[in-house]
């Protein structure tokens, strides 16, 4: 947490007012915070309260016994204050959550608001990949994912190496190209992107789109759009359903994802 503040209570001071307060004021008030916004449209600050003692999760066995009880850890309480601006810099709402849970087994609320920024950038994604791709001549797009694993620049067909390069990104379709732009953020870093990191494949380029997983050699649940450019290039790459395990893709929507592609190709050769 920032070193330039005390603890955050259970209300704010009474001069942080919505439709009043600047960020300049809550900078004053409260100093550095632990999060950060895209272009600060928000501020997170944070406290650690520790509670003392020792939580206990009870285990009950079946019939023939075998419960007991499972140390969770120490005990404490984290409370967040959420600060969210306006365009103009001054203060919209303000929202103070606590949790109590325990240090031992995480799940304790990210003081730096982490599961916030995460869409954030998923939007910020989609947008500089569609400015990206427009620049490049791209006007017309046909389709675009939000949440796809890319697997860049494949050498080998193990799905376990493919595991190791892959990306959390955003995919689009237009009618000359499919591009993709990488969404992944590191805890604690800024929501921002300034493009320089999109993938731009030009149709002209793809020689074959096809689908792995499609056969018995590939493990359960695994499938992935698989394109083969002129010079040898391999990408792959599977749509992720929203609100369901990281590690999963949808089958049903990566197909579809690949027809899709592939229409588009064959669409701008003729």
């Amino acid at each position: 947490m920032a070193d330039s503040r005390i603890e955050v209570p259970k209300t704010l001071p009474d001069q942080i007012v919505a439709g009043q307060t600047t960020r300049a004021d809550v900078l004053r008030l409260l100093g550095e915070p632990d999060g950060r916004g895209h272009l600060d449209g928000w501020f997170t600050y944070g406290s650690h309260i520790e509670r003392g003692g020792v939580g206990w999760l009870a285990l009950y066995g079946g019939p023939g016994g075998g419960g007991g009880v499972a140390k969770m850890g120490d005990w404490e309480t984290v409370r967040r204050a959420t600060i969210h601006f306006d365009d103009e810099g001054v203060v919209t709402n303000v929202d103070v959550t606590e949790q109590n849970c325990t240090q031992d087994n995480g799940g304790c609320l990210d003081v730096g608001g982490q599961e916030m920024k995460v869409p954030e950038q998923k939007a910020l994604a989609e947008q500089t990949l569609l400015a990206q791709l427009s620049a490049s001549g791209d006007q017309a797009v046909v389709a675009v994912y939000r949440d796809v694993y890319w697997y860049p620049h494949l050498t080998s067909a193990s799905t376990m190496k493919a595991d190791a390069k892959k990306q959390s990104g955003t995919v689009a379709i237009t009618e000359a190209s499919v591009g993709f732009m990488s969404s992944e953020l590191r805890p604690g870093a800024a929501v921002e992107t300034d493009g320089a990191d999109v993938l731009r494949i030009p149709y002209s380029d793809i020689v074959a789109i096809g689908l792995k997983g499609a056969s018995m050699t590939w493990f359960s649940g695994f499938c992935a759009v698989t394109i083969t450019q002129r010079n040898g290039r391999n990408d792959w790459f599977a749509i992720i359903p929203a609100k369901t395990l990281s590690s999963m893709m949808s089958c049903a929507q990566t197909r579809a994802a690949g027809e899709a592609l592939r229409s588009a190709v064959q669409a701008s050769r003729h």
